[in-house]
């Protein structure tokens, strides 16, 4: 019981911290790039961190009202 205690007085570096918090609060999966892609498979989901913003219209969508009449 006394081994315990002792678990959280060793400081982590933030290099390896930061990555951790990160997958953690994104709700991805951390590790290489297989390793995700199997995560990928089993799970039938994305895995990987995303691209923030809107996605960009595709060039089809990207006409005028006025093209389209």
């Amino acid at each position: 019981m006394e081994a315990y205690p002792v678990l959280f007085n060793a400081h982590i570096d933030e290099k390896v911290v930061g990555p951790i918090r990160s997958a953690t609060n994104g709700n991805y999966a951390l590790g290489n790039e297989r390793f995700q892609r199997e995560v990928e498979v089993v799970l039938g989901r994305r895995v990987k961190r995303g691209q923030s913003g809107r996605p960009r219209k595709s060039q089809a969508k990207d006409k005028t009202q006025g093209e389209l009449l």
